[in-house]
């Protein structure tokens, strides 16, 4: 299991973008909680719309998200039209910086922020949803979903063919 900080296995382009991994606190392994089972989900690579359907069917099952903190591998320097207008969606958001080529920073998880990064999940280089403890609850990291939820949950999910991609992390 892959106990190092977030940080440290993902290519950061600049200064700005590396104070928002570490505002986010994410320098450091993440404490997922104890009290709740952790699932690994390998996601497919070939297929984004399975892997992005997979995404929301999880996070639909998590309880109380509350804010998600996202890294993408698109900047102030993306083409216009409608990534670059959802990009700025997301980094009209204070604890958000936008770089040439790289924007990360935290944002309450709404619907409208869960459209955004569906618009841009080919975009994603890594994603942290919390809960209201800011305790972690999903990490999206390349094709590798991690989450906590209850078994019975997890058991109810709807996933498909990928179910056989699904690991009880203990």
């Amino acid at each position: 299991m892959d106990e190092q900080a977030p940080s440290a296995v993902v290519d950061v382009e600049s200064d700005a973008v590396r104070d928002a991994w570490a505002q986010a606190r994410l320098n450091e392994p993440l404490a997922w909680p104890a009290d709740e089972a952790r699932y690994r989900l390998r996601l497919p690579a070939a297929d984004a719309e399975a892997a992005l359907d997979a995404f929301a069917t999880v996070l639909d099952a998590l309880d109380g998200p509350e804010t998600v903190f996202c890294h993408l591998s698109v900047g102030r320097r993306a083409d216009f039209g409608p990534r670059r207008t959802t990009l700025e969606s997301l980094s009209g958001h204070a604890d958000v910086v936008v770089a040439d080529h790289q924007t990360a920073g935290t944002v309450p998880l709404t619907p409208a922020t869960f459209d955004a990064l569906a618009e841009l999940y080919d975009d994603i280089v890594y994603t942290l949803v919390r809960n209201v403890d800011r305790g972690p609850v999903l990490e999206l990291r390349g094709e590798r979903l991690t989450f906590v939820a209850p078994s019975e949950a997890v058991e109810a999910l709807p996933l498909g063919s990928l179910g056989d991609r699904l690991e009880r992390q203990d």
